[in-house]
């Protein structure tokens, strides 16, 4: 299922989710936990409904840094980024459990 987020995407994710969880006081970042990676396939598999609308949120801003995309994101008021922040907040649970 992770297939069906290009690499290119998952590094997109990896970007906006280390700006919201950079790595500190010995807690690994976003990218370094495995989101856009390994969990965002657990995170497919476990809601593939996601999977859409969450390439088509980090096409939308593939093109902006990691901190102008997060910043879009959340001005962009809604489902933009609640379906990118449930993206990679649903891989750290997968990561902790």
């Amino acid at each position: 299922m992770t297939a069906a987020i290009a690499p290119d995407l998952r590094a997109v994710l990896g970007g906006i989710a280390d700006v919201l969880i950079p790595a500190a006081q010995g807690m690994p970042s976003a990218t370094e936990a495995g989101v856009p990676d390994a969990l965002l396939g657990e995170v497919v598999r476990a809601r593939p409904d996601l999977a859409a609308p969450l390439v088509e949120v980090l096409t939308a801003v593939a093109a902006d840094d990691a901190a102008t995309a997060v910043a879009r994101l959340r001005a962009g008021a809604g489902p933009g980024f609640v379906t990118v922040a449930v993206g990679f907040l649903t891989g750290f649970r997968f990561h902790g459990s």
